[in-house]
């Protein structure tokens, strides 16, 4: 039989699960205010001018709804409208993905070009 002297009431586990349910709540909003003010840093950044008031308090609500939008989507949860919001608001900012980089060639296309040319240098001599 447990001891009386440890064992916990239901009232003690239930007041114990809520404070380590405030700690983990407090480490998240802390991991995520470092990625919130991670990711609006490099928005400043690459904004290509000098940012307006208007465009802090965009890229902070743009940066608060992408980890939003993370966290939802790392629990199983819809972040449909977070990513509706998302597109708003790179919209208002004038923001655009950088341009895609030089296509890489297609190597079934390079062996054929180079059969090809194999053909045409044999039909020469």
């Amino acid at each position: 039989m447990a001891d009386d002297h440890t064992a916990l009431t239901s009232e003690q586990r239930k007041a114990a699960g809520r404070a380590h349910g405030l700690v983990r709540m407090r480490e998240i909003a802390a991991e995520d205010k470092a990625k919130r003010e991670a990711l609006a840093a490099e928005l400043l950044a690459d904004l290509g001018r000098t940012p307006t008031a208007l465009d802090r308090v965009s890229i902070s609500t743009l940066a608060a709804t992408v980890v939003r939008a993370d966290r939802l989507r790392s629990t199983g949860r819809s972040d449909i409208e977070e990513r509706r919001l998302i597109v708003q608001l790179q919209r208002g900012l004038g923001l655009r993905p950088a341009p895609a980089g030089p296509q890489k060639p297609d190597p079934l296309k390079a062996i054929e070009e180079h059969a090809a040319r194999q053909r045409a240098a044999a039909e020469r001599v």
